[in-house]
């Protein structure tokens, strides 16, 4: 089924439109209550109030600045010690193991569904701020019509599509996030939850919001209150988290160091806990594929040494190491991002000195099958390669990122190569939705 806007612009999108002023209005005042007998307790409430950021982060992981003193009275990072007495209180059941059968990883900012394209959108208001919205493409005309228009008093991030159904996050300056759903078949936005949570990660029939200090888990249809999976404490905390079909996958570094032991976790919705993987170097871009999951690791953290992509196949199996693939660029390119798309693995590789950007798609298993470059050099400087997203969608490699040009988000598509010719190098620059 396809999203007919055309059809709804006149009901569809009216009914929208009232619904989506009701939930705005909610958002500003900071009351919006959640939908679906949710309570509307707030997880980040049991502690401090926290106002939320300006951007949205995405779920991909990246290497954060350290605080520069260690908690007084200690002058090492934790050990292997630490990490187990952390999780000691940590490892009650939050869900069913079907509940994570039908979820899938996705991209943040751009998501397709039967033949559309929605993604975010932006333009520049008469005080010369940028305003984002949430806008559908139909990909075979590349008309474009907002589902939610651009405004000034509430910011969106974060998009999200999991089985048909669109993900978003809202919020207004010094008020508490929400988090809405609207699908094909209703264009009336549900309120799922409002709270101090600074992302979020939809998966099967349950989500998973990060707090500014710690990690929540709640089942979408609101039959049971926020359960809290993992509190920072002044030494341990979280970097970041990957659901699995086997549950959710938690990273655990120093709180005030930017070297020391990290550790990989898995936490299954059944209870208990379970480690992944441990290591002294850089780990970043988690991403998971059914059971197995996927992120990169540098041995030396804060240098330049290569990365490795480490693959854990499934429960109780050992980590794999394996090089990243070549790219068609020059040796001084290096990985910005890794994703996983349905079955296969998209490296993402930049030079800034050339300002062009190339693209790797692999199996599961690291074979070559497809490769992209976008550059910049031979003609109008239109994507800013510098803060573009990627999301391989069935038969265009989409990029977004700022214009050059105007300063708004810019959507470039690159048709896709039958995967039997994968040494074909497709160059686009501009084209397609902007």
């Amino acid at each position: 089924m396809k999203w007919n806007t055309k059809k709804s612009a006149k009901t569809g999108l009216a009914v929208f439109a009232s619904a989506l002023t009701l939930l705005l209005a909610a958002v500003l005042l900071g009351t919006a209550q959640a939908s679906l007998s949710r309570p509307a307790a707030v997880p980040a409430e049991t502690s401090e109030d926290r106002s939320p950021s300006v951007t949205v982060s995405p779920v991909r992981p990246v290497l954060q600045t350290a605080q520069e003193k260690p908690p007084e009275g200690r002058t090492e990072p934790p050990d292997a010690a630490d990490y187990d007495a952390a999780l000691a209180d940590w490892g009650e059941p939050y869900g069913q193991p079907e509940a994570l059968r039908q979820g899938y990883c996705t991209v943040n900012s751009l998501a397709e569904l039967d033949g559309s394209l929605c993604l975010f959108a932006s333009e520049v208001g008469q005080d010369g701020t940028e305003r984002t919205g949430l806008a559908v493409c139909d990909t075979g005309d590349d008309t474009l019509e907002w589902l939610i228009p651009p405004t000034s008093d509430v910011t969106l991030g974060h998009l999200q599509e999991q089985n048909g159904v669109l993900y978003v996050m809202a919020w207004a300056q010094d008020t508490r996030r929400t988090l809405a759903a609207f699908s094909q078949d209703d264009l009336s936005p549900v309120s799922l939850y409002t709270g101090n949570f600074e992302t979020y990660q939809v998966y099967g029939d349950m989500v998973f919001l990060q707090t500014a200090d710690g990690l929540w888990s709640l089942p979408l249809d609101g039959a049971a209150a926020p359960l809290r999976l993992w509190e920072d404490t002044d030494r341990i905390e979280l970097r970041s988290f990957c659901p699995t079909e086997a549950g959710v996958v938690v990273q655990l570094t120093p709180a005030h160091w930017q070297e020391g032991l990290q550790r990989l976790y898995l936490l299954p919705p059944e209870g208990g806990q379970r480690l992944l993987f441990e290591g002294t170097g850089e780990i970043s871009h988690l991403a998971s594929a059914g059971e197995a999951v996927y992120f990169l690791y540098r041995q030396e953290a804060n240098s330049s040494a290569a990365q490795q992509l480490v693959t854990i196949p499934a429960q109780g199996q050992a980590p794999v190491f394996s090089g990243l693939p070549p790219v068609a660029a020059a040796s001084d390119a290096y990985l910005f991002d890794l994703f996983v798309s349905g079955d296969k693995l998209v490296f993402c590789f930049r030079q800034l000195d050339r300002d062009c950007l190339a693209f790797c798609v692999t199996d599961l298993q690291g074979g070559i099958l497809e490769q992209y470059r976008y550059d910049n050099s031979g003609g109008a400087m239109l994507l800013d390669t510098i803060s573009v997203n990627a999301m391989l969608g069935r038969s265009h490699l989409y990029l977004q990122g700022k214009s050059y040009t105007q300063g708004v988000r810019t959507t470039t598509r690159i048709q896709r190569a039958d995967q039997s010719d994968c040494a074909r190098e497709i160059l686009v620059a501009g084209a397609g939705v902007s």
